[in-house]
């Protein structure tokens, strides 16, 4: 059924109740009856309360499928490692992309790693280990967003590499974005922060890395879009639900999504699939 509703009021609703865009926003993304119509019902059938993490990770079982989902991609001559991961010659898992032993950049992730969570000790004046994952996370992403400016610095792989789409390995990303000299786009910042948190979370928490995905999103606007997660609800008074990481969109998007809960089951984005060290999954 074809939910219908004056504009104007569909707007002021979608705004109001979910908090989930400004008037600007939403004008410049909902041109037409449909996409409000669509922005609706997507928005009413994720609109879920969560009691617990149990209780979001019952729910996220049940609306994932497990699966090996495999990416093809071309790959620029400047990857150190092309042979290895040449594009579309073979399909590669996408959880490969990840890093978590870190024994391909002889641990460099790993003291970067160190370095962000020495950094956000200082900060709050706070030893690590009395910090909860949700706050290592939320400080740590912050720092990321600082000090590397993905939504400043953005770059399409066809003006970064000449190709349409590269999704690069961690070797790689380290070496043109460590010293922030190098330029990404969104799928590029998901996996290098990706790399980063993990192994924040390996270090402190190693329990709780199953919380930490990557996910691809479509947009209303219906572009596909890539980004980190993070299931939230270390203190339930604090919301729980699934956080979008954003990067490359705009720096303040992360803060007001973390701070306003807006999860990523309330329809901003629609879920695609994802993956983290452990498992791969598509959205059903």
């Amino acid at each position: 059924m074809v939910i219908k509703m004056d504009k104007i009021k569909l707007k002021n609703w979608f705004i109001k109740k979910l908090n989930g865009y400004t008037s600007d926003e939403y004008d410049s993304i909902a041109s037409n009856i449909k996409m409000q119509n669509s922005l609706l019902r997507l928005a009413k059938d994720h609109n879920h309360y969560f009691a617990n993490l149990d209780d979001l990770k019952k729910f996220w079982d049940e609306r994932t499928n497990k699966e090996i989902i495999k990416y093809s991609a071309a790959l620029t001559r400047k990857h150190p490692t092309r042979d290895e991961w040449m594009f579309p010659k073979y399909a590669r898992p996408m959880h490969e992309y990840l890093l978590y032993d870190d024994k391909f950049t002889e641990g460099k992730y790993q003291e970067l790693a160190q370095h962000y969570l020495d950094k956000i000790e200082t900060q709050v004046g706070m030893d690590i280990d009395s910090l909860s994952a949700d706050d290592i996370i939320f400080l740590i992403q912050q720092n990321l967003i600082v000090d590397f400016n993905p939504a400043g610095k953005y770059m399409t792989d066809n003006s970064n590499h000449g190709v349409t789409d590269v999704w690069e390995s961690p070797q790689y990303l380290f070496e043109t974005l460590e010293q922030n000299e190098g330029a990404n786009d969104c799928d590029g910042y998901m996996l290098f922060f990706h790399n980063i948190l993990a192994e924040c979370m390996a270090i402190v928490y190693p329990n709780e890395l199953w919380r930490l995905n990557c996910c691809i999103i479509e947009l209303p606007t219906r572009v596909r879009h890539a980004i980190n997660i993070w299931f939230k609800g270390d203190d339930v008074r604090y919301g729980v639900g699934v956080i979008p990481l954003e990067t490359t969109m705009s720096p303040d998007y992360f803060r007001y999504d973390w701070n306003n809960n807006i999860f990523l089951t309330k329809g901003r984005y629609k879920i695609i699939h994802g993956f983290n060290n452990l498992n791969e999954w598509k959205w059903i």
